[in-house]
């Protein structure tokens, strides 16, 4: 279970066959709940909620009751002058048995290191939680497919951790490859438009580590042209308007067999009927 949010009644993100998102909460002094799986869909108490309720008052019992927004925001403050009180190197030494833990704060802090090594690792590790993530497990029915884009869009929150390290064309590189890996399970679910909200994602983080990057145009747009021809997701079949300020062109982008089958039929203009 991730983190439980307390901003809105109580929320996380439970591991289950999937990734679920539960939420309970008091409404007219009843208690309220909702989960996205199947279950939960269907109105009733399920297993992520209770699991949710029981972390949560386990949390209470060890910390306290619940806090309100003013209280976090103050703990905050709290734990932030305590870090900058800690000597460097009891610091260093707190942050690296975390890491040893935590495998999350571990792949963030390889992200800046220099050796070449370390971002490789890191890079490795990232692809390994987001196959994970993307394995559709045989089939994946219509009912599953939010949760299961879900899952795959919080494992892409790592690539904003890319471009907060300043390794943008790593991030561009991951997006690509990305891509591809979504594209090759497209045929085993049963999309009702949820993977086009995991495309428009990694579509979005390929264009901001590229803005931060900003390679060479004439190199970028050879390998735009060269994406656009392989990928029949659509992510990248108009990358001259939308990379237009990087390209310094607007050329039309050359409209391939593979990126027709992405795009709606082209509009007939009406032919004007003659005054008799």
């Amino acid at each position: 279970m991730l983190p439980i949010d307390e901003s809105d009644g109580v929320s996380a993100i439970v591991q289950g066959t999937r990734q679920y998102t539960a939420r309970i909460w008091e409404e007219r002094g009843r208690l309220s709940f909702e989960c996205s799986c199947p279950v939960g869909r269907d109105g009733d108490f399920c297993k992520h909620c209770v699991a949710l309720g029981l972390v949560w008052m386990n949390v209470g019992k060890t910390k306290g009751t619940r806090r309100s927004k003013r209280d976090i925001r103050r703990e905050a403050q709290g734990l932030r002058k305590i870090v900058e009180s800690i000597d460097k190197q009891s610091l260093n030494d707190i942050v690296l048995e975390a890491a040893q833990r935590d495998k999350f704060l571990r792949q963030r802090l390889l992200l800046f290191s220099t050796d070449e090594t370390d971002r490789k690792r890191a890079m490795e590790e990232w692809k390994s939680s987001f196959q994970r993530a993307a394995d559709p497990r045989d089939y994946v029915p219509w009912n599953e497919m939010t949760d299961f884009a879900d899952g795959i869009i919080t494992t892409l929150r790592g690539l904003d951790e890319w471009l907060e390290a300043g390794r943008f064309e790593e991030a561009a590189d991951l997006s690509e490859w990305a891509v591809a890996k979504v594209s090759d399970i497209v045929s085993f679910c049963d999309d009702d438009g949820d993977l086009s909200r995991v495309f428009e994602r990694l579509a979005e983080l390929h264009l901001r580590a590229c803005e931060h990057w900003k390679p060479d145009p004439q190199v970028l747009e050879k390998r735009l042209r060269a994406l656009a021809k392989k990928d029949e997701s659509g992510v990248f079949y108009d990358f001259q308007s939308r990379y237009r300020r990087l390209l310094g062109s607007t050329r039309p982008v050359k409209r391939t067999r593979a990126i027709e089958k992405t795009l709606p039929p082209r509009a007939t203009k009406p032919r004007k009927s003659r005054d008799t």
